[in-house]
């Protein structure tokens, strides 16, 4: 199901606020985001309620199968990568952050926190490579499902926010 982009924009905004409002996002000095494509949910606007709350903002990019995250201060930082989707382009390398909260995307969640991402599992090796942050999905209510069978190297997300709620 595809939204038009006045219930994109209301959604995204919806969910930004949830977010935004929860205490794990005054909480942490750093965000791990990513920035949307095709129709995901908006970060533009978290983003930059991060940087207006003094707090570092670090975002993906691909290197072959490798995801790593860099920090950004503005989005003129960013440029065309994998697959169209926008990469930072600096070198600024994002020196993990337990402290920090990490917003992602996903194809579909379910209630119970597990994820079908877009294939590749960069979001699960990479968590799993860098120890335990808290992690809340970003999705719109069409895109959950009843159930999310898990395989062994999926990592659940904390918390999932959606235009209707915090799950």
């Amino acid at each position: 199901m595809d939204l038009d982009a006045s219930e994109w924009e209301c959604g995204t905004q919806s969910i930004a606020k949830r977010i935004r409002e929860h205490a794990w996002f005054a909480e942490a000095r750093m965000i791990f985001c990513y920035v949307d494509f095709r129709g995901e949910v908006g970060m533009r606007g978290l983003i930059e309620e991060a940087w207006r709350a003094g707090k570092r903002v670090c975002v993906p990019r691909m290197d072959g199968e490798r995801m790593d995250f860099y920090e950004i201060s503005s989005f003129s930082e960013l440029g065309s990568g994998t697959f169209g989707i926008m990469e930072p382009t600096g070198e600024r390398k994002a020196i993990f952050d337990e402290k920090g909260l990490m917003i992602l995307p996903g194809a579909a969640f379910d209630r119970l926190g597990n994820r079908i991402g877009y294939g590749k599992g960069c979001y699960d090796r990479y968590l799993a490579a860098h120890g335990k942050i808290r992690t809340i999905g970003a999705a719109f209510e069409f895109q959950i499902l009843d159930r999310i069978k898990p395989e062994k190297t999926d990592v659940r997300v904390d918390l999932l926010a959606t235009e209707k709620g915090m799950y």
